[in-house]
């Protein structure tokens, strides 16, 4: 018998029920920014002032003739210069949409909450990826003068920091070399990268790095997902030293227990990127014999174990990334310029350019890595004048909406979000980390 209705007529008599709101489908963990305090400030430049050298004193017996530099010699200092970044984001957005389409979700509020997130993740990842190139800003008595589009993250920091040859108290004394980054090498004489760059972490590093924090009690670990699971498995496998109470156990004020090492919450970051360069050498670009296959070194490459990655720094400011296919240890490597690759520094894909682009210059450098799968431990203290903060600008602090106006040419109304910020760390020694962290099974 002939139905009395089609699925397709009865369609016409029935609707769709649209939930109010947006499932969020792009998510990433920082179980650490919350944390994080702000300072504000207007002005040139916030600055603070480091300790550079110690005051002279000595021993003299009677008598001594005092007039000598170990007796006279006062202190020095150095001024640290912290300016202001912008995050801007433009929202456009025809007026029909917006009057006509907004019975169930308002149109421009969900491109102001939508803007808003990727300003506030824009910032988070900066925290520790941020890299500004050398030359932005021009130093003078009060401050930076310019305006620079970044500023230096955990990272750029670390890899920018050199030890006081005064400090020769400080548990790893180096002379005036870094102090405060613990650089894993393989040292398992059963393994081919034994003496290689690179390994799996254990809880003696963990030990190591928290020691390099001499300013105070340490407030965080923070690390990404993948090193706390073999953080856990570290834990497990301690026999007989680890309950539960030391994996486990309320902190910060939160009455959902958190992972604990010596007493020191453990944040999960996945900002923290797990594609650093590992095992790393660098050589000259020979730009006039490279194209989009191939990418030419003025000497042949020698990373131990091979080279499978290869990275340049653009006038662009990113550093791109091209797998090699063949011809490690030679002065021609065979690479593709085709498809993208994760810039931890933007925390997005960015399209691959051929080696001989015009954003490279001959000779310019060339790193070389056997691998791209390291990442970083960091752990460290909050505070003013003592570890990390953010900044922001009193006169506009925080997030900002303001309306633009109607387009000249369109049926459409724009509005500006902007956000001043930056960030930057007190006392050198208050931050530390670990470097070049294989997976577990490596």
């Amino acid at each position: 018998m002939a139905q009395v209705i089609s699925l397709s007529e009865a369609a016409k008599l029935s609707n769709n029920v649209l939930v109010e709101g947006i499932i969020a489908d792009i998510i990433t963990v920082d179980m650490w920014f919350r944390y994080l305090p702000f300072v504000v400030f207007e002005g040139l430049a916030y600055t603070f002032t480091r300790e550079a050298t110690l005051a002279a004193a000595d021993f003299a017996a009677p008598g001594t003739n005092l007039n000598q530099a170990k007796y006279q010699d006062g202190a020095t200092f150095e001024n640290i210069n912290v300016n202001l970044s912008a995050i801007i984001a433009d929202i456009i957005i025809d007026g029909q949409i917006e009057d006509q389409f907004s019975e169930t979700n308002d149109q421009l509020q969900v491109q102001i909450s939508a803007k808003a997130k990727q300003v506030a993740r824009t910032y988070m990842n900066a925290i520790v990826n941020a890299y500004r190139a050398s030359g932005a800003l021009t130093q003078t008595n009060n401050g930076p003068i310019g305006i620079a589009s970044k500023f230096n993250g955990m990272k750029s920091i670390l890899d920018a920091e050199s030890g006081n040859v005064d400090d020769v108290n400080h548990p790893f004394y180096n002379a005036g070399q870094p102090t405060q980054t613990l650089s894993l090498v393989e040292d398992d004489p059963s393994s081919s990268r034994d003496g290689y760059a690179g390994r799996v972490f254990t809880l003696e590093d963990l030990d190591d790095v928290i020691d390099r924090i001499t300013v105070g009690d340490v407030d965080f670990l923070m690390m990404h997902a993948r090193d706390i699971r073999t953080l856990r498995v570290l834990l497990r496998n301690t026999g007989g030293g680890t309950d539960a109470y030391q994996i486990q156990q309320a902190g910060l004020g939160s009455v959902k227990p958190m992972l604990m090492y010596q007493d020191i919450p453990v944040f999960r970051n996945d900002f923290i990127s797990r594609y650093e360069f590992v095992n790393t050498d660098s050589k000259l670009l020979d730009k006039g014999s490279s194209n989009a296959t191939t990418l030419a070194l003025t000497v042949a490459e020698a990373v131990p174990g091979g080279a499978g990655v290869a990275m340049m720094r653009g006038s662009d400011g990113v550093m791109y990334r091209w797998d090699i296919s063949a011809g490690a240890g030679t002065d021609t490597l065979t690479v593709s310029s085709t498809g993208t690759f994760l810039d931890p520094e933007q925390n997005r894909q960015v399209a691959r350019k051929s080696p001989s682009d015009a954003v490279f210059t001959d000779a310019q450098e060339v790193i070389l890595a056997e691998r791209a799968d390291g990442s970083s431990i960091y752990v460290g203290c909050w505070g003013e004048f003592k570890g990390v903060v953010g900044f922001t600008s009193s006169n506009n602090a925080g997030l900002k909406l303001e309306y633009v106006g109607p387009r000249e040419d369109e049926n459409a109304y724009q509005y500006r979000m902007k956000w001043y910020v930056s960030f930057d760390l007190y006392n050198r020694l208050a931050l530390a980390r670990i470097s070049n962290i294989l997976p577990l099974g490596s």
